[in-house]
């Protein structure tokens, strides 16, 4: 999550890593934070990285405090727990953390305890200059969460996002170009926004740029190149998308159920329902009733009506 101090921390010696651990023996809270981001981002720790946060959040550490809160809401180094990751970014947004307040906003999203709270939050950090707060105001005004639709302040917020460099938000405004809301329709700025988006790592505008080389320009082999590289940030729209590719244009059921797989188990409930049929039918896999329906299970929970047939159906024929 403390990506800000990666850089640093990625070319620091032995020797300084040492004096942290030292520092952070004898007392040291602030030592404690630097190397939670040296466990969280070098040495690919989450339950070293969690009890450094875990230290250094509870002396106040703000910036501890909201990387806790993360770990918490993601299940990293630690169960998932809502209601803690809420205690400590309160704690950090308290402290005036934007970041914070993002997360806590996009946390009350889900809950009832409104989106209505949850719009207000994020307002509040995307009216203050966060580039990311700035991206999900967009979100929240073109999905009309906690206010009324608006095409046309979704775009603005996009656009502000976008000029200070979050390629997610160049993404977004490429899809409003692409449909001609909030703003008139202009495919050529669209395609371009994208693409640039994708090219800067946009693991969204990746996954929606390999869409339009396989369904708008007919080109397999690039959009295969670009679902690769979203999927590859463990994406898991552009994971399923790969499966798919290689069910439907290739008949390849090996690579086609390595990406359902990889989809299914990142919670994409169409790779869910995929796997499940997989396992019916015995295609590409021992067949496996049992395994079967855990899957169409997973998938029906998340809504999907081909699953929630498919279970009507096992339970009806035995």
């Amino acid at each position: 999550m403390a990506q800000v101090y990666l850089g640093k921390l990625c070319t620091v010696p032995k020797i300084q890593i040492d004096w942290y651990q030292k520092s952070a023996k004898n007392g040291n809270k602030l030592a404690e934070f630097y190397l939670g981001n040296w466990y969280e981002n070098v040495k690919k720790d989450d339950f070293k990285a969690f009890e450094c946060y875990e230290k250094a959040a509870n002396v106040g550490n703000k910036i501890a405090q909201l990387n806790l809160g993360y770990f918490y809401d993601n299940g990293r180094g630690t169960e998932k727990n809502k209601e803690k990751a809420i205690e400590w970014y309160k704690k950090s947004a308290n402290q005036k953390c934007s970041n914070a307040q993002l997360f806590l906003g996009i946390l009350y999203k889900g809950t009832k305890k409104d989106s209505k709270n949850s719009f207000e939050l994020v307002e509040k950090t995307a009216i203050s200059g966060n580039r990311i707060s700035q991206f999900y105001l967009g979100k929240y005004y073109y999905h009309g969460t906690g206010v009324k639709k608006d095409y046309g302040k979704s775009f603005e917020w996009y656009e502000k996002s976008a000029k200070q460099g979050y390629n997610d938000a160049l993404c977004a405004l490429g899809y409003l170009y692409l449909k001609g809301k909030g703003t008139e329709k202009n495919l050529g700025k669209a395609f371009n926004l994208i693409e640039e988006a994708a090219e800067k790592g946009s693991k969204y505008a990746q996954h929606y740029l390999g869409t339009i080389y396989r369904h708008d320009k007919g080109d397999i082999v690039k959009a295969i190149e670009w679902y690769k590289k979203s999927a590859e940030q463990e994406y898991n729209e552009a994971q399923n998308s790969l499966g798919c590719l290689y069910e439907e244009i290739y008949q390849d059921l090996d690579e086609s159920l390595y990406w359902y797989e990889k989809a299914a188990k990142n919670g994409n409930k169409f790779a869910q329902y995929k796997l499940g049929c997989f396992y019916e039918n015995g295609k590409g896999k021992q067949k496996d009733v049992k395994k079967a329906i855990e899957w169409y299970e997973k998938s029906a929970k998340q809504g999907c009506s081909f699953a929630q047939y498919c279970l009507g159906y096992s339970f009806e024929n035995g």
